[in-house]
């Protein structure tokens, strides 16, 4: 389960030099011209520039010989993380995930990828195929993908990010009249931390409202980041396991070292990417997560595989 995550880590840091990792698939029909029922006509993209590097570094402050860094799960959850300065994760870059669905129609259901900046691996061309009526008459696009085998992204800008749906494969691709949905229905806001905060109108279900998916990264995988859900979980148990600073670890030490934990006083599910071990080592027994507030019954929170 861990490992199949990997993919879904390593998406945004793909796409931005121009790849994916998201479903095989390609080939399949055009979508109608962009006065197909739906749609309106497109005008000229103005996106807010995001000066620096194009990641999320968020605001910390020190208390004595701790880093604190508050964080905001994209559904709106918290969390206080604290650690020792050397392992600045706040610098790593932050990365939001989940997912939804219009209603309870499975073949709607996306996972969303959330950029902050403007990726330019999300586009291909210089027009978008459609637009559709976003929230506050915003304007969301539909975007051809510089990957053949993720043929359309749906593209929204909220403040400093992009929120990109995958349209899906031959299979899967979504019609006008759902694209219309996902836009009006698809809510964003910054906070004043800079975080980004989704939520659905009906008919769109996110994150643990629909048992889906609500995770933060933090470092882009190369060489090393740390994932957390804020889900309850319970210690690892069984002759597997690595005791590592007082917490049973599932390791994986091959071609990247990982680590799986929990910490079920949070609660929060860590798992550990790493080149050679020593920084996951390290913020195994270093990191602190205090102060956990979920935007959703606790028990809805999971990860999906």
């Amino acid at each position: 389960m861990a490992r199949r995550n990997a993919c879904r880590g390593l998406l945004a840091v793909l796409l931005l030099a121009g790849a994916a990792c998201g479903p095989g698939g390609g080939g399949g029909p055009s979508p109608p011209p962009s006065h197909a029922e739906g749609t309106i006509p497109c005008r000229p993209s103005v996106q807010p520039e995001v000066t620096g590097e194009p990641r999320f570094t968020p605001p910390t402050r020190r208390e004595g010989e701790v880093v604190v860094l508050p964080v905001v799960f994209p559904d709106g959850s918290t969390a206080e993380l604290r650690y020792p300065p050397e392992l600045d994760l706040a610098r790593s870059g932050v990365w939001p995930r989940t997912s939804g669905a219009l209603g309870k129609d499975p073949s709607t259901g996306r996972g969303l990828l959330i950029v902050y900046g403007n990726p330019e691996g999300l586009r291909a061309g210089k027009a978008p195929v459609a637009c559709y009526q976003g929230v506050d008459r915003g304007q969301v696009e539909l975007w051809r993908s510089k990957d053949p085998e993720v043929r359309f992204w749906l593209r929204f800008r909220f403040g400093g990010w992009t929120v990109a749906l995958w349209d899906g494969n031959e299979d899967r691709l979504m019609g006008h009249q759902d694209r219309a949905v996902w836009a009006r229905s698809l809510v964003g806001r910054e906070t004043q931390g800079g975080w980004l905060v989704l939520r659905g109108r009906r008919p769109l279900r996110l994150g643990a409202e629909h048992e889906g998916d609500v995770q933060l990264q933090l470092g882009d995988l190369s060489p090393r980041a740390v994932l957390l859900w804020p889900v309850q979980c319970k210690p690892r148990r069984g002759p597997d396991t690595t005791l590592i600073g007082g917490h049973a670890v599932d390791l994986d030490v091959g071609s990247q070292w990982f680590a799986g934990y929990c910490l079920p006083k949070a609660p929060m599910e860590v798992h550990l990417y790493d080149s050679d071990g020593s920084f996951g080592r390290a913020v195994i027994k270093g990191l602190q997560v205090r102060n956990v507030r979920h935007a959703s019954p606790p028990g809805r929170y999971q990860i999906v595989p």
